[in-house]
């Protein structure tokens, strides 16, 4: 779900657009070269880091979703016993 991801990883919808185009060209159906795209993005001005790092994590998800799962959604810590557990 890229609209989760991007919201997840810049706290914004709108870069679920680069991660999709991200996981496309990393899946082989985009004939541009990845430099060309983010000169592209380079070039538009508009929220580049984010943009460059949406495309980015894009590509690691349709590569190893599993890695991109650990950044994003890493293991929750186990709550401290409460007295009443420990009892």
């Amino acid at each position: 779900d890229a609209h989760t991801y991007a919201v997840e990883l810049f706290a914004d919808s709108i870069a679920s657009n680069m991660f999709m185009l991200g996981y496309a060209y990393q899946l082989g159906t985009v004939p541009v070269s990845s430099a060309s795209i983010e000169k592209a993005i380079e070039l538009n001005g508009a929220a580049i880091e984010m943009n460059r790092n949406a495309f980015r994590f894009g590509r690691l998800a349709a590569h190893d979703r599993a890695a991109l799962d650990r950044l994003v959604k890493p293991k929750a810590e186990k709550a401290a016993p409460t007295l009443a557990d420990m009892i």
